[in-house]
């Protein structure tokens, strides 16, 4: 499929950058033009999704731009902005030592913090880890931007206190020992995952 439809009504075809973006994810790159403007995006297909977490953290400035959210077959397709010119992820900072070294105090706090805000709207995120949070780099303003920190992938984000983690939860990655498949996300979950977020660097 390669159109989607905005919010508004309006049909928006786009074209497929690459196949797909990463091996074990159904996310893909690709572009529109907007009034003459190449604009990229993401393109992401799953079946879970919260739309209200993602837009209420998007409109905190610490969330890509949704463009649309489409149903179709069982599958949701989410069309966003593409960050990757402008971001990089913690995981990727681990070819940056020196300087991820220094700024990952920062880091921590600045993702804490946005955390807080998410939090005091009523929702959680569920799977804060080195991969879904983006670092503005210094070249365009580093974290003393407006919007240093950016939270990605909100397939498991949902209302506090209703949003559960999934049966198929992966046992691999470091969580807080009582996270249970299937059970409540709480947002001290969200919290206790900050601080590992360099442990692999």
């Amino acid at each position: 499929r390669n159109y989607f439809v905005e919010p508004q009504g309006n049909m928006v075809t786009f074209t497929y950058d690459l196949h797909q973006l990463h091996k074990d994810e159904r996310v893909f790159t690709g572009h529109f033009d907007n009034h003459g403007r190449r604009e990229n995006i993401f393109i992401k297909f799953t079946r879970r999704y919260d739309e209200s977490a993602h837009q209420y953290a998007s409109e905190r400035g610490f969330a890509p731009r949704i463009h649309a959210v489409n149903e179709f077959c069982g599958w949701k397709m989410i069309v966003m902005e593409d960050l990757s010119l402008r971001y990089r992820t913690v995981f990727s900072l681990e070819f940056e030592v020196l300087e991820s070294t220094t700024e990952r105090p920062e880091v921590i706090e600045q993702v804490k913090k946005r955390l807080r805000i998410l939090h005091e709207g009523g929702y959680v995120h569920g799977d804060i880890r080195h991969v879904n949070v983006m670092v503005l780099r210094d070249e365009y303003g580093g974290l003393q931007g407006n919007n240093p920190i950016m939270i990605v992938d909100w397939d498991w984000a949902g209302v506090t206190g209703r949003a559960r983690y999934p049966h198929t939860i992966n046992r691999e990655v470091k969580r807080p020992r009582d996270v249970l498949a299937g059970g409540i996300i709480e947002e001290r979950h969200d919290l206790e995952m900050v601080n590992p977020l360099f442990s692999g660097l």
